[in-house]
């Protein structure tokens, strides 16, 4: 979400993982740095307690019906964390398939929304 805090699923799961109190400060700390983030940005945190350098926090839309920029949006979130883990110079990144949890989009929209944007950045 936009404001980087913890949410259900993945997010919790993030969270819990890397280190709740560390990651809720380096969120407050990145916005203060990075100001308002929008659907489609990314900005990044340190991982933590995470076996990775980096969290690269992407910000989904939710589905409405698909005549609302949805899919264009998604797309934008994938393709800026990739180009942030590029500028970034990491050699990897692994992401959980964005949205398709509480933002409601269906499972298999999601996937092929993940798997057009990361071959399209290639």
């Amino acid at each position: 979400n936009s404001k980087l805090k913890e949410g259900s699923g993945s997010s919790k799961a993030i969270f819990q993982k890397a280190g709740r109190k560390e990651l809720e400060k380096a969120c407050k700390e990145a916005l203060k740095k990075y100001g308002q983030i929008h659907v489609g940005d990314a900005i990044p945190t340190l991982a933590f307690n995470l076996d990775a350098k980096f969290i690269i926090h992407s910000v989904v839309p939710k589905w409405v019906d698909g005549e609302h920029r949805e899919y264009e949006n998604l797309s934008a979130a994938y393709l800026s964390a990739l180009k942030l883990a590029d500028v970034m110079s990491c050699e990897s990144i692994a992401f959980p398939l964005l949205a398709s949890g509480n933002n409601g989009f269906d499972l298999q929209v999601a996937f092929e929304i993940a798997k057009e944007s990361v071959q399209s950045a290639d």
